[in-house]
């Protein structure tokens, strides 16, 4: 909740932008150590995002990921972008550099082990976002692009993470987004992520297919 708080103050001093959310879902691995008959399971995403500028873009996102599994984990973060537009010929090039925080946390649900309740891993966040997109009519553009992130783990309680504090997320997406005439813009983003914290706290290393395969909906306001 403080992540929202600390956006829409953001949003609120800068003035005018672009407001938008999103939401959806994806697709991972539920088989774990601890309990290995678990199963592909489903969870959700998905973010608020605040924009101003066109030809150099200031982005403020807070982004949320659900894993309603054994260990009911939930992943907040807030990130700070910034891009340059690029637009040659109709064409669009976004190269855009993030930083940002967020924090896991992993809970295992009553009534297994009514002592155990929550930890936290905290995190800092870096990369890009990368990606060539194109108009395909006078409302609908499609992007092709990728998403890498750097997280470096601040904590100091989980044995699997203290000899390797760096892990890796990247994402091969699509995006399709409509803007027909007015301040509304909506989009579909389909994506391919892997890496991550996940696999190395609850999956086996016989398990080599660790990807997430997800989908987003979203809507955006120009104000």
């Amino acid at each position: 909740m403080w992540l929202l708080v600390i956006v829409a103050a953001w949003a609120a001093g800068v003035g005018a932008g672009e407001l938008a959310a999103s939401a959806g879902g994806f697709r991972f691995q539920g088989t774990d150590y601890y309990y290995p008959n678990f199963y592909a399971a489903t969870g959700v995403r998905g973010g608020v995002s605040y924009a101003v500028g066109d030809v150099n873009r200031s982005t403020v996102r807070f982004l949320a990921q659900a894993w309603p599994m054994d260990d009911n984990i939930f992943d907040p973060a807030l990130e700070y972008a910034w891009r340059r537009k690029l637009a040659p010929a109709g064409w669009e090039i976004l190269a855009e550099p993030t930083a940002g925080f967020g924090y896991t946390k992993l809970q295992y649900p009553r009534p297994y082990y009514w002592t155990v309740e929550w930890h936290f891993l905290p995190w800092l966040r870096g990369g890009a976002d990368l990606g060539v997109g194109h108009r395909v009519t006078d409302s609908l553009s499609a992007r092709v692009g990728w998403r890498g992130r750097a997280l470096y783990y601040l904590g100091d309680w989980h044995y699997t993470l203290r000899d390797d504090r760096l892990r890796f997320v990247q994402a091969p997406q699509l995006e399709l987004r409509w803007a027909p005439q007015g301040r509304w813009a909506y989009s579909l983003e389909l994506g391919w992520e892997f890496g991550g914290f996940y696999d190395d706290l609850f999956l086996p290393p016989s398990y080599l297919d660790t990807s997430r395969p997800y989908a987003e909906v979203g809507v955006a306001y120009r104000l």
